[in-house]
């Protein structure tokens, strides 16, 4: 079943939330968060929920993108007057009351979108085990719904060189973007594990392995006893 028919099932049928395990990842943008998050949904069977992809679902509904056209301008357009995504990008990086507009607009769409799809995965699967790949975890409020933490630690020359290739941003860009998420210092803080990421995909997958025994005795929990009000 794809991610969208899940969320539509979901809409229809009233949760029940039985007990599932939830597993957060973290780390400054480019240090392989995803690539850890994968990992681990191997290791484990884990069901990987991304906040990206989520944000690139909305940004394809026809009401979402009106509502940001209307709130932000002409500006984050093209030519043919249609959502242009790099274009919105460098408006809402470098004007912080246009990136907190997107944001009321979108973030409560994706906090939705995760409750709806945790919801509904736990009632399918017994021994739920969620991967929650969020960029702003800890920023949004989200870290509340994890058992645990994994903070991605990579030295910061690596996680620009990557996140520049990637993605064809500036050094510039990829600062900003940094400075507008919590401090690298104040989210390893938060973590209950830390992965070293600064050499090889095999060296990682190792560290994972090791992690594995702990995160098997998560004890589950119910949804509603963990979805943060705010």
């Amino acid at each position: 079943m794809g991610q969208g028919t899940i969320r539509e099932a979901f809409m229809t049928t009233p949760p029940q939330h039985p007990n599932f395990v939830s597993i957060g990842v973290s780390g400054g943008i480019g240090s392989g968060k995803s690539t850890v998050a994968r990992e681990i949904c191997v290791s484990l069977n884990a069901q990987h929920i991304n906040a990206d992809d989520i944000v690139s679902e909305l940004l394809q509904r026809e009401g979402i993108v009106n509502e940001i056209i209307s709130a932000l301008g002409q500006e984050v357009c093209d030519e043919m007057g249609a959502l242009n995504r790099t274009q919105l990008g460098s408006v809402v990086f470098r004007d912080e009351s246009s990136r907190l507009l997107l944001e009321q607009i979108l973030h409560p769409k994706v906090r939705e979108i995760i409750f709806a799809e945790i919801s509904f995965l736990a009632e399918q699967q017994p021994n739920l085990v969620v991967m929650l790949d969020i960029p702003l975890l800890h920023e949004g409020g989200l870290d509340k719904l994890c058992d645990f933490v994994i903070f991605v630690d990579t030295p910061e020359e690596q996680r620009s060189a990557r996140a520049c290739e990637r993605h064809g941003w500036s050094i510039d860009h990829w600062q900003a973007r940094e400075k507008m998420q919590m401090p690298i210092a104040s989210k390893k803080s938060l973590a209950d594990a830390i992965l070293c990421n600064d050499s090889s995909l095999s060296a990682l997958r190792e560290q994972v392995e090791l992690l594995v025994p702990r995160l098997k005795s998560l004890t589950p929990r119910t949804l509603s006893s963990r979805w943060p009000e705010n």
